[in-house]
């Protein structure tokens, strides 16, 4: 009886092999026919049971395609029914389920993927990474080594450390006029970009709306959107330097407007908003009750005029949360400390979800940040006297060869529009990288009002400023002249105004600077504005190129020691 039933079992599991082959094949043969599974020719297919002890086949290469699950099988083939155990249908090994739509429709980072392919190309002067060539201030560094030395390395509070809350809030009375309660009104966050992330979190409500100033930084539409909000896009120009009028914003406020987010100085732009014009915003937030998201990373560097503390202003205290961080004015991109500061019922909520998704900010990192506000302002002057000495020579130069570009007050970016060289943004980034090794970012990145514009980041070393200002304009005089029948004339910016006269800095600190930062630095982007479609469009091609593409003859090019600072 027992060889009886083992020979049944085995003619059982040899039909069932053969059969399962067979299906395989048959399959295969389906989705090459219909293009769906890519991997059709080399993926084995897995079986899978479901809980009635039905199976099925799945490929076991793209098993979470949704055109490509058991699902979609069992749909063209009815495989054999077994008992059904505990009444459960559908129900197979194989993941078939969609995951999240709103992050799986948001494009990758428009800057992200652009300079991924620069960084694997050679000899690239790299003008779009937003990030500090300065290393940290050795003070800073040698508070975070001493405090691994001591074994400082365990969890702090939720709110981060209280004495670094109290630094953080007497430096904003000193320096803006705030008040802000170091206990229950100020939260240490991951960089500002955790901190937006748990503020959106906490305001928005599904279909809310969130009021953006473009162009814009990448990542607020994309977490807009991950909080369950709409973003609603207000355009600003170059013409009067990207000035957030109240008015335009007074247009796209609706019942559904739950807040404004503003960053000044602004990234991709440069531009500062004055203290009438934030005035006005404030006026219109409690007319129509909306709250009011200033991001002010980039508060140190202002160059024209004094900053202003949105949170400052004479009603706005209430309704306004301001994000700062450490990343920007004292190098310290990869230390990811920053803070916010804003109402008690706010904070609170945002302290809930911190405690639950990233329970506190390093702890090496906030006595970094408490040794940043006591002892390092000198340095920070150093830098920013450095790059505004970048930004004049660089701005001055673009409108020189032709480029217009209206003068940045803030950061470190410039923004030029590409107008004269009759090209796309896309397709501008595009052949100067590929022609000239210079990367750019497309203006289109930031949103559909950064047409017709690029983004350079002139937080990088002289002379790799003055090499790509060789290059650009060597590769403006090639496109102008070809499409001019041959003339070499270029169209010289009537803003242009003469190089100034750039003295080296004298600190012994700015020697640390590109020094001993590497050529290409790639900063990590959270997420991608949903807007970047045009600008990720021209990726691949230029990926396929890479590939292929030779140095340029021209010595400037294929010498690597330009690279080298």
């Amino acid at each position: 009886m027992t060889n009886e039933r083992q020979l049944r079992y085995t003619r059982q599991n040899r039909a069932d092999k053969a059969l399962s082959f067979c299906l395989a094949e048959w399959l295969r043969f389906i989705f090459y026919i219909q293009g769906n599974c890519p991997y059709f020719d080399s993926a084995p297919f897995n079986k899978a049971f479901n809980k009635k002890g039905e199976w099925g086949l799945y490929c076991s290469r793209c098993r979470h395609a949704p055109d490509c699950s058991p699902v979609i099988m069992t749909s063209v083939i009815k495989l054999p029914e077994r008992p059904n155990r505990d009444g459960v249908d559908n129900d197979w090994a194989a993941p078939h389920k969609p995951l999240n739509q709103v992050v799986a429709n948001c494009p990758p980072s428009g800057i992200r993927r652009f300079f991924d392919i620069a960084q694997q190309m050679e000899g690239v002067i790299s003008l779009g990474v937003g990030e500090p060539d300065y290393v940290t201030p050795l003070c800073i560094r040698e508070a975070g080594i001493r405090s691994l030395e001591q074994g400082i390395t365990t969890y702090t509070s939720n709110s981060g450390l209280l004495t670094l809350r109290e630094r953080i809030c007497t430096m904003l009375h000193d320096r803006y006029g705030t008040d802000y309660d170091p206990v229950s009104e100020c939260l240490i966050t991951v960089g500002v970009s955790e901190g937006l992330d748990l503020a959106l979190r906490v305001v928005l409500n599904p279909g809310d709306e969130v009021l953006v100033p473009e162009p814009c930084y990448v990542s607020y539409v994309p977490n807009i959107e991950f909080a369950g909000g709409i973003a609603i896009p207000i355009k600003t120009d170059a013409s009067d330097g990207f000035r957030l009028h109240a008015d335009r914003v007074r247009e796209a406020i609706t019942p559904r407007t739950k807040a404004l987010l503003i960053g000044s100085p602004a990234n991709p732009t440069g531009a500062t908003q004055s203290r009438e014009d934030l005035s006005a915003l404030v006026e219109l937030a409690d007319r129509h009750d909306f709250y009011l998201l200033s991001d002010e990373i980039y508060d140190r560097l202002t160059y024209v005029g004094e900053h202003t503390c949105l949170g400052s202003l004479p009603g706005a205290r209430e309704r306004t949360i301001v994000f700062n961080g450490f990343s920007k004015a004292y190098a310290m991109t990869g230390w990811r400390v920053g803070y916010a500061c804003g109402p008690a019922s706010i904070m609170s909520l945002m302290t809930r979800v911190h405690q639950y998704t990233m329970l506190c900010a390093p702890h090496i990192s906030q006595i970094a940040a408490i040794e940043a506000l006591d002892n390092a302002e000198a340095d920070v002057a150093t830098m920013v006297a450095d790059y505004d000495r970048r930004r004049q020579f660089f701005v001055a130069g673009l409108n020189r060869i032709g480029l217009d570009c209206y003068e940045p007050r803030g950061a470190f970016y410039a923004f030029p529009s590409i107008a004269s060289s009759g090209m796309s943004s896309e397709d501008f980034a595009e052949h100067l990288l590929m022609e000239e090794r210079v990367a750019l970012v497309p203006g289109t990145a930031f949103g559909p009002s950064g047409a017709g514009h690029v983004r350079c980041s002139y937080a990088t070393a002289m002379p790799k400023l003055e090499e790509a200002l060789t290059r650009i304009e060597r590769f403006l005089k090639r496109h102008h002249s070809s499409s001019k029948s041959g003339s070499d004339a270029l169209p010289i910016s009537q803003n242009a105004p003469p190089l100034p006269d750039i003295s080296p800095v004298s600190s012994s600190f700015a020697d640390q600077s590109s020094a001993s930062a590497p050529s290409f630095i790639s900063v990590p982007s959270y997420s991608a504005n949903a807007s970047t479609n045009g600008a990720a469009s021209v990726l691949e091609t230029i990926g396929q190129r890479a590939q292929v593409a030779r140095l340029e003859t021209d010595p400037a090019i294929a010498d690597p020691s330009l690279d080298k600072e």
